[in-house]
């Protein structure tokens, strides 16, 4: 369809959504594109023409997008977004409303576990594969939420206001690492950047564009749009979802040159574009993945994003001849995070016990928690547990959050355990010979309070329906634990660097600008009270050697042996981060620059190649208005984690 053939107020009516999930098909000239939440799990209403979206369609419930991350594991990343896709095909859905990369800034934004990480390379690098995934698979993936959607707190109406600089380097750069994928369309957030709409934020519209390469659609997210008209002159192509005041205000506005033609034709013709890349689609999509294989890719991933937090003792693996008492609400039902990415899980949900059960252990329930009023008590019998406990020669608490304390919409309130929670596990201790605690969470918890009374912690985050499966073969020790963290947990919420900068009704202030998570932690000295970004534990131990770095044109070249010193087979992160040494303004201590994830089998030997770019060893500088890379010394290092250092080196760009 050529636009010039339109009448502007048809332009207008491409601008604005028929309802909560189509375009407009101008009676039925255009194909009519279906959207949907599906950034861990597409969701569907029965009934997509209504407001009323109570009932939704049955789907598969994958892991949180921070238990992907948690893999450091791109391939599964790619796959995850192709297993999307084959959802999104069965349900006749032209594009999911995915990957969120937002920055986990703050532990207490009830959002962040649709995010990967505080860090925006590893953000960036999970989604772009992610995107790759959906989109090599005949499905349009949606990037959001463009930016800065760092809280939930009155959110449509809150300024996040940040510094150029930490704007570019730490919120945006996610999505300009993503749109390398070419992703068919980007949502902006609700929030204002710096006292500017970002459904109005030309400048925001304008980096996307001509400093990104993004070339797609943008869209608002639902309900963020105040003005269509300023916000189709700022660059935004599409408002979500229909507002009939809206499209009056608009259309009355179209002869009295309040809207820029220009402007107008720009999104008209996006809206269009992208109904003739869906309707091509859909002409060739075909279904690649049965339901078996999803499942059996939502099991890879729980198995490579369980972090082993504490193993005193070499408590895991257990013995598979041993009793084994099972306790805690959390290991008998489905938990996720709530808002736009809570799905109906399709199959029935699997309890720890019964997974234990099925594989030949003698493993029995007692409970002694229920959730009442949204909040965790302990109202059935301890004591009797407590007695319990000491016929087994292992107990295994489950505790963690559900959708009502993580979700879209509001922020949590703390990150402490409840008190029932700490009492548990304190009471449990004094009973059993080996206590071992499964952390059932989408967001930071302060694991310090119960650390000292466990001789083992996994952390899961939400892992869907099918995430019990996984934690039991950790247990038995038939997956070696390869997780690491991708926020730094703390013991005090105070010291989280973002924590104390001031925020008021009107605006949050990025006071930290920088010190986003590990790089602020660091320069604080809290090394001794966190499990830092980057950690997590395994089965086996790994010796480093042989390392090098040296430069190749434009490229940094980084080698390593590692070897596997145990008997059992494992995957490992090799985590690469960069200094600056001679440096002419601020720079973080220590950024992530590259990671890879290996498979080595036990006692074997692999030499490790990684490529880095040399550009990315810079900085925005505003002065310049562009990146920036110095000649000079850089301290590239390789690291267990953001704050332990295993070898480094000093190179000298020039």
């Amino acid at each position: 369809m050529y636009i010039k053939k339109l009448s502007n107020i048809d332009k207008v009516k491409l601008t604005i959504g028929t309802d909560l999930w189509h375009t407009e098909t101008l009676n039925g000239k255009l194909y009519e594109v279906s959207m949907h939440d599906g950034p861990i799990g597409v969701r569907k209403p029965i009934d997509t023409r209504s407001f009323d979206q109570k009932e939704i369609f049955k789907s598969l419930a994958y892991p949180c997008s921070t238990a992907l991350a948690q893999t450091f594991n791109v391939e599964l990343a790619y796959e995850y977004g192709k297993a999307l896709a084959n959802d999104a095909i069965e349900k006749d859905v032209d594009i999911i409303l995915g990957p969120a990369i937002n920055i986990k800034r703050n532990p207490l934004n009830g959002r962040n576990f649709e995010y990967f990480s505080e860090d925006p390379f590893l953000s960036g690098c999970m989604a772009y594969n992610y995107i790759r995934g959906v989109e090599e698979s005949g499905v349009l993936s949606c990037v959001k939420h463009y930016a800065c959607n760092n809280n939930e707190f009155s959110r449509n109406f809150i300024s996040s206001d940040v510094s150029e600089r930490a704007l570019r380097e730490i919120y945006l750069k996610p999505f300009e690492i993503a749109f390398k994928a070419k992703p068919s369309t980007l949502m902006c957030s609700y929030n204002y950047i710096n006292g500017v709409k970002a459904s109005e934020n030309k400048k925001l519209f304008d980096i996307a564009r001509d400093e990104f390469g993004f070339d797609g659609l943008i869209m608002s997210d639902w309900g963020a749009v105040n003005d269509t008209i300023t916000s189709i002159n700022a660059g935004l192509d599409l408002e979500m979802p229909y507002s009939k005041e809206h499209l009056e205000k608009a259309i009355s506005h179209i002869n009295n040159n309040k809207f820029n033609l220009n402007a107008l034709n720009r999104a008209a013709s996006n809206v269009i574009k992208i109904s003739e890349i869906c309707k091509e689609n859909k002409e060739k999509q075909k279904i690649s993945m049965s339901i078996e294989d999803k499942k059996a890719l939502i099991k890879k991933i729980n198995d490579e994003s369980i972090v082993l937090i504490k193993n005193e003792g070499k408590t895991l693996p257990i013995n598979k001849d041993s009793k084994v008492l099972v306790t805690g609400l959390e290991t008998n039902i489905y938990l996720s995070g709530g808002g736009s990415s809570r799905v109906t899980p399709l199959g029935e949900f699997i309890s720890l016990t019964d997974s234990l059960r099925n594989n030949g252990i003698n493993a029995s329930y007692y409970q002694t928690t229920e959730w009442r009023d949204n909040k965790q008590e302990c109202i059935t019998d301890l004591k009797g547990c407590c007695f319990e406990a000491l016929k087994y020669d292992y107990v295994i608490c489950g505790i963690g959050e559900n959708h009502t304390l993580s979700n879209e919409g509001s922020d949590r309130n703390n990150i402490t355990l409840s008190p029932v929670e700490v009492e548990l596990i304190k009471s449990l201790r004094k009973y059993a010979k080996k206590l071992i605690v499964i952390v059932y969470t989408g967001a930071i918890l302060n694991l310090f309070e119960i650390e000292d009374y466990c001789d083992a912690i996994l952390l899961s985050s939400f892992g869907g329906e099918y995430v019990n499966e996984s934690i039991k073969d950790i247990l038995l020790g038939n997956v070696n634990p390869s997780g690491k963290l991708t926020e730094s947990y703390l013991s005090n919420i105070e010291e989280y660097p973002a924590y104390n900068s001031y925020h008021d009704e009107i605006s949050f202030v990025y006071e930290e600008d920088l010190n986003v998570g590990y790089r602020g932690l660091i320069n604080n000295n809290f090394i001794d009270s966190i499990y830092p970004f980057g950690y997590g534990l395994s089965y086996s131990e790994f010796e480093y050697s042989n390392f090098s770095v040296y430069l190749d044109k434009d490229r940094v070249i980084v080698e390593v042996t590692i070897k596997n010193n145990s008997k059992y087979d494992a995957k490992e992160v090799i985590q690469i981060y960069s200094s600056e040494i001679t440096r002419t303004t601020y720079r973080p201590i220590r950024e992530l620059k590259a990671f890879k994830k290996v498979f080595i089998k036990a006692n074997e030997e692999k030499k490790v190649t990684i490529c880095i770019d040399k550009l990315d060893l810079g900085f925005y500088s505003t002065g310049y208005s562009k990146w920036i890379l110095n000649n000079g010394l850089y301290k590239i290092g390789c690291y267990k984690d953001a704050l332990t250092p295993i070898i480094e080196k000093i190179i000298e760009i020039k």
